[in-house]
């Protein structure tokens, strides 16, 4: 990134740039016997230096700021300069992170109203090799893959091809029908991707005696890096042989009542996306990724080659870094199998954000209940602002985003009963206990724990229009602060670090 600082005062260059004397200005004016008085000499160096001065400004493009009075030092920077504190005290929060889980290497991203200002590497991609990583390393994005499965489900959704309150088995009707306390129950689209369907989560045996309500007999609760479907080895070649591993098992809760985070829930989800386009999942989603721009997200397939793909790792009980063992994503493309960049993530949550302003102000208004089946229709009927929106370059029209508004602003409101959780997004909701305490920002992200991995994408939406960092060029849409950190060990919690990273760059 260029930057760029000069210091520089005409009265301190040579210490003799600019004359200073109280003596008659015509003592020092004449010349004798051709010798050119010093007051004559100064002059002259001083009018070349300034002029160097603002040709070195000028070929560099650098904005000046002149005082006509010499005593003072002049600044020049560029717009990057204002970022560099809040780099600064970001690169120490990571440090901290890093420092204290002993994480070999994490990779961070930030970008402001669309515009990458930071992406750097910290430690190891691969320690035994010693390669370092970079704004470019491969990570596992673990459970961001849900946000971005949300995203091919969305555009589904707004086209009318699919329908979220429908029962998921007029899709998938090798899905059973489910019961409950011994009552038929349904389970929808909209339910799946909100983690309200009472479909299990991992397991640590599947042959493990269940209760009727799905419940395991036994008491304690493990964490799901400590359970063995967790550590699946075996590579599933369609979403058929995944659905196996859950769709005969009791519902854990009634569907639409109570939040249970589960990953199978999304294997589901796709499965309902491959009927309803007729192609696989894994082609599909590929296909968004190029439409979407991700050049460097891939499915996290074990035998094929991708370039900067950190390894990956974890601790064992004594607490010394190890390899993390072999895995299989393949049972879970839609909910945790993808891999991807700092800068492919923050491509795809510019393209989320964009979606959302680009059709008016008025974006964090109350979803209605009645959306309906196409979230196209709605926003047919909304008044656009196309003031700040880029335009197409052959007939001047603003550009599309990705989807529309309104189906952005019913992914990012709760969804009942669950207060934090929307459509394949989590919701931080803005609030203010009292007058001076502290203020919570609207955000939405998403965070992530894969087998040695752990990731977070945070979108803080701006509420105004106006950008107060400088910017010669007209403003247009996304205004918000992206924030993605990966990182190549499992079980770390990056999100309080990403909303701190946030803060240090909110300008607003």
């Amino acid at each position: 990134m260029f930057r760029k600082k000069i210091y520089y005062c005409v009265e301190t260059v040579s210490s003799k740039l600019w004359y200073k004397s109280s003596r008659p200005f015509f003592k020092h004016s004449h010349s004798t016997n051709g010798q050119t008085f010093p007051f004559t000499q100064t002059l002259v160096a001083s009018v070349a230096a300034f002029g160097i001065t603002l040709y070195i400004a000028h070929k560099n493009k650098i904005s000046c700021e002149l005082d006509l009075n010499p005593r003072n030092v002049i600044e020049v920077i560029d717009e990057d300069e204002l970022y560099d504190k809040a780099i600064k005290n970001s690169r120490d929060i990571l440090q901290r992170v890093k420092d204290e889980c002993g994480i070999p290497g994490l990779v961070v991203g930030v970008s402001i109203d669309g515009r990458t200002v930071w992406k750097e590497g910290f430690g190891y991609a691969d320690v035994e090799n010693r390669v370092l990583c970079t704004s470019d390393t491969v990570m596992r994005i673990a459970s961001i893959s849900k946000s971005i499965t949300m995203a091919a489900v969305a555009k589904l959704w707004e086209q009318g091809k699919l329908d979220v309150d429908k029962p998921v088995q007029e899709y998938v009707p090798s899905f059973p029908p489910k019961f409950y306390g011994g009552k038929p129950v349904t389970i929808t689209c909209r339910q799946l991707v909100s983690h309200l369907g009472g479909i299990r989560h991992y397991s640590d045996d599947k042959s493990e005696p269940k209760k009727t309500d799905g419940k395991s007999n036994n008491s304690e609760k493990k964490e799901e890096m400590d359970l063995k479907e967790y550590y699946m080895t075996t590579k599933h070649n369609d979403l058929q042989s995944a659905l196996d591993m859950f769709k005969d098992d009791p519902l854990v809760e009634s569907p639409g009542t109570k939040f249970l985070y589960s990953t199978h829930g999304w294997t589901l989800v796709s499965a309902i996306v491959e009927a309803v386009t007729k192609e696989q999942f894994t082609v599909h989603i590929t296909k968004m990724f190029k439409t979407l721009g991700l050049n460097n997200t891939y499915l996290d397939e074990n035998e094929v080659l991708i370039y900067n793909r950190s390894r990956n790792y974890m601790k064992n009980k004594k607490g010394i870094l190890i390899n993390a063992p072999y895995v299989d994503n393949s049972y879970k493309w839609a909910g945790g199998g993808f891999l991807s960049t700092v800068g492919d993530l923050m491509q795809f949550a510019n393209a989320m954000l964009y979606s959302l302003q680009a059709k008016g102000p008025n974006v964090f208004s109350n979803i209605s209940s009645s959306l309906g089946k196409s979230a196209e229709s709605s926003t047919d009927k909304e008044e656009s602002n196309t003031d700040d929106q880029p335009l197409n370059s052959v007939d001047q029209k603003p550009l599309p985003g990705f989807l529309n508004s309104k189906t952005i602003e019913a992914m990012w409101e709760p969804v009942p009963p669950a207060p934090n959780y929307g459509m394949g997004w989590s919701v931080h909701l803005q609030k203010q206990e009292c007058e001076f305490c502290n203020k919570s920002k609207f955000c939405v992200y998403h965070t992530g724990s894969a087998v040695g991995a752990s990731s977070v994408l945070l979108i803080v939406p701006a509420r105004n229009s106006k950008s107060k960092h400088l910017n010669p060029e007209p403003s247009s849409v996304p205004k918000g602060t992206v924030v993605v950190v990966l990182s190549n060990m499992h079980n770390i919690s990056l999100f309080p670090a990403a909303l701190k990273i946030s803060q240090q760059f909110d300008k607003q």
